[in-house]
């Protein structure tokens, strides 16, 4: 979104074309008395021109207030303000100078320059305001802008910075509380999957540059902000009425967890699970399903890690998570899981079946030797 810093430059550009716009108006009217350039041709489309922009930005000025007024309540007024109200300053000022200059070359009259002038400036506005009408439909939807967002993020992490600072997610945070507050569920699984991917490019590249004399502390800074924003997005989950918003984000974790065993960083995996993932996710209470969610996301990790005998340090640390629940809901977590549908194949290259008996058997025998 959009800083003060930003909008102060939108200003200074605003006033500058203004001036500018203003010297070429003021040269254009003496050029025509001193040239003696007198032709009454124009006077007819002056006129028209006048009056259309005038109505055009009366019905621009009543459509924005009739717009702020139907979607305040469905997205975040403060990225309405901030994606359409330049658009709106940056019009209304424009039109009030065709106003103002057209009031002035209908006054004098006859002046082809200045004619021409203000015809080239009205049919310019008037187009520029039906672009940025066209616009405002084509970007309505919010999830257009979080996009946005998180496409900027992605751009600053591929550079050779590669870190996030916790003012990152601000304004996601900003959007993803009024998004579940309103209910607008649909937003909260975009952001949940844009968090995602900006989770595996910091990863990728944190890897990549590891050996480039990278400031570790700033990339471990890095990792504890994004998780920090992954937790923030579970515990504002932790009790709405959609369970598959519930879902995508359990799923999405199951994914950042997974993808840090792939990569053999057992570090930041042991940082992911000693965060208030578990006791945040226990405390679900959506539906019966939900509550045992947190053991799919465990159960799913956990059965995940007896792929490869190589991953048995992040296995261990599943298993010592759920240490303390009883099999019977071990077994129920993992139930779930098998019995929605068969996309979990493909995570465990089709040994769904032998890799979670594997991991009940590592469960039982941990239970037995703790």
């Amino acid at each position: 979104m959009k800083d003060k810093k930003t909008f102060a430059r939108q200003d200074k550009t605003l006033i500058i074309r203004l001036i500018l716009m203003s010297i070429i108006g003021i040269v254009a009217i003496f050029s025509d008395y001193w040239l003696k350039l007198i032709n009454t041709s124009l006077n007819d489309l002056v006129t028209i021109l006048f009056s259309t922009v005038t109505v055009i930005a009366g019905l621009w000025i009543s459509c924005y207030l009739l717009f702020l007024q139907l979607y305040k309540d469905r997205y975040p007024i403060k990225v309405l303000k901030e994606c359409y109200l330049p658009n709106m300053r940056c019009n209304f000022a424009v039109v009030i100078f065709c106003i103002a200059y057209g009031s002035v070359v209908i006054v004098i009259n006859n002046g082809i320059i200045a004619n021409l002038y203000y015809s080239v400036v009205c049919i310019s506005t008037i187009f520029e305001i039906m672009l940025k009408i066209y616009n405002t439909n084509k970007s309505l939807m919010v999830n257009t802008y979080v996009d946005k967002v998180f496409q900027e993020i992605n751009k600053e992490l591929k550079s050779s910075k590669n870190t996030i600072q916790k003012e990152t997610f601000k304004n996601v945070q900003y959007i993803l509380d009024e998004s579940i507050v309103k209910e607008e569920y649909f937003i909260v699984q975009n952001i949940t999957e844009r968090l995602g991917e900006v989770y595996r490019t910091f990863l990728q590249n944190s890897l990549r540059f590891e050996g480039e004399n990278a400031n570790s502390e700033d990339i471990e800074n890095s990792f504890d902000n994004i998780i920090s924003f992954n937790i923030s997005e579970l515990k504002l989950c932790s009790k709405i009425n959609s369970e598959i918003t519930v879902d995508k984000v359990i799923k999405q974790q199951i994914k950042n967890l997974n993808f840090c065993i792939e990569k053999n960083q057992y570090e930041w995996f042991k940082k992911y699970i000693d965060t208030e993932l578990y006791k945040i996710s226990k405390n679900m209470e959506v539906s019966s399903k939900t509550l045992t969610f947190i053991l799919t996301l465990f159960t799913t990790v956990g059965t995940f890690c007896c792929k490869n005998v190589g991953y048995s340090r992040f296995l261990y640390k599943i298993l010592e998570g759920v240490s303390n629940e009883d099999i019977s809901k071990i077994k129920t977590a993992i139930s779930l899981r098998t019995s929605e549908n068969d996309t979990w194949n493909q995570l465990f290259d089709n040994n769904t079946v032998e890799l979670t008996n594997k991991f009940i058997f590592e469960f039982e025998k941990f239970k037995i030797k703790n």
